[in-house]
């Protein structure tokens, strides 16, 4: 069978193209690239080249050359795209690029974008996996509108084709680099027999079934799990708890991560389950510069910044004070103890008993070892456990307002009176508290 045939079947196989459709191949210029771009051509299908240029390497422009004279060969269009990876590493580079591959594919009229992976990059990849404590998964033939056509080709089938076309191909030079992980696989496959690629091939076959169970269950929960925005994705602690540790757990956890361009080691899988997940506000970093973290009901990936510092601000007594680092405003009335039915206080409202202000007030942000005595309560607490208890996401505990008289907490704005200040039978004159927040801006 040749390799053109060999294609033909797979992509048959998993209903990759339509016949003679329009397709974007990813064209790094390499051996594997260009022999896919050949046998798509010779299926009779309507290829676009597409390259990305990362400019991770000095010579990265060369490539270029190389692919818009290989183009030319061929006779086929080329569209280019440079992209910044930043980082720099394989996993930004990953994820630039296949959004680069996307924006051609659109600009272009493609349906389907077509990458050169082998049968040899599927065993790999399954080593990979199974080293890190995962599933013998190999790569999807078809994944959204991602198709692998020549997965059923080794690589030394690829080079063939292009030596008997007569196609010049470029090799990059970071694939002979031990120190990525996927090379130091390729070498320790190639030290071993040829059998050891055809087994791990069947490995990924085997679990396929199992994989696409879970990938089901996963697929399932997600949106009801999910949440993206503002750079993070963040998942339901409580629904996660309830996956039970196992491979939907694991699962749904690595595509988090994926959706930030990260794939979590074994190890760090565990570690997030083990670790993160089960305890309020801890922390794990993950490559890229990117964290996951715990909030009270959610596990959130994405980049954990450090909460800025707010100024101390002086409250007017009476009056109204802009509190521009809270996005809010607070109102402070005089006045004598309401009758029944005259005042309703809200989260975003108070009154106090004005003669134990003594010391003026001013508004401050949380700090670690802060206390206060919640009304009602019958001790004093941690202001931390009672923003756990309340379920205020840890990124927004700085913008939460302390209404403060010297050292002590009058009021954990928008949330709780400390009851030292309560309104008692012997109160003479009050204070009238009210917090107005922007919209967009809310302090819980």
């Amino acid at each position: 069978m040749t390799p053109a045939e060999t294609a033909a079947g797979t992509i048959a196989d998993f209903a990759m193209l339509l016949p003679g459709e329009r397709v974007l191949a990813a064209f790094s210029g390499g051996a594997d690239s260009t022999a896919m771009a050949l046998v798509l051509k010779d299926l009779g299908y309507e290829v676009v080249l597409g390259h990305v240029d990362h400019g991770m390497r000095p010579d990265s422009s060369a490539d270029a050359r190389h692919c818009r004279k290989t183009a030319r060969r061929l006779g086929l269009e080329l569209v280019e795209s440079c992209v910044k990876v930043d980082p720099p590493t394989q996993a930004e580079a990953r994820r630039v690029r296949y959004a680069a591959l996307q924006a051609m594919a659109r600009a272009c009229g493609a349906r389907r974008i077509a990458t050169g992976h082998t049968m040899d990059d599927q065993a790999e990849t399954v080593m990979l996996r199974l080293d890190r404590g995962g599933y013998g998964l190999g790569i999807p033939p078809v994944r959204d509108n991602i198709v692998r056509p020549i997965l059923d080709l080794g690589r030394s089938d690829t080079e063939q084709v292009c030596l008997a076309e007569g196609v010049e191909f470029c090799t990059d030079p970071s694939n002979t680099n031990p120190r990525y992980r996927r090379v130091a696989a390729r070498m320790k496959l190639a030290a071993g027999p040829q059998s050891e690629v055809g087994r791990l091939t069947a490995v990924a076959g085997a679990s396929r079934a199992e994989v696409e169970s879970v990938a089901a269950r996963v697929q399932a929960m997600w949106p009801d799990m999910a949440i993206s925005g503002d750079g993070n994705v963040s998942l339901d602690r409580s629904g996660l708890k309830q996956a039970a540790a196992g491979q939907v757990q694991n699962q749904l956890i690595r595509r988090a991560a994926a959706e930030l361009g990260v794939e979590p080691t074994g190890r760090a899988v565990r570690d997030i389950v083990e670790k993160v997940l089960v305890v309020t506000g801890a922390r794990l970093a993950l490559p890229g510069g990117l964290s996951v973290w715990s909030e009270r009901d959610r596990l959130v990936f994405g980049r954990h910044q450090e909460r800025p510092v707010l100024p101390r601000v002086a409250v007017a007594i009476p009056g109204t004070t802009s509190l521009p680092g809270y996005q809010a405003e607070l109102s402070v009335e005089e006045g004598p103890v309401s009758g029944p039915g005259e005042w309703t206080p809200d989260r975003r409202a108070e009154l106090i008993d004005a003669s134990l202000v003594r010391a003026g007030m001013a508004v401050r942000q949380w700090k670690p070892g802060d206390r206060f005595r919640p009304l009602g309560a019958p001790g004093s607490r941690k202001l931390q456990d009672f923003f756990v208890d309340s379920g205020v996401p840890r990124h927004a505990r700085h913008r939460v307002p302390l209404l403060v008289s010297g050292d002590e907490i009058v009021w954990v704005g928008g949330h709780r009176l400390d009851d030292r200040f309560k309104v008692t039978p012997a109160t003479v004159k009050t204070l009238r508290l009210t917090l107005t927040t922007g919209a967009a801006s809310e302090v819980a």
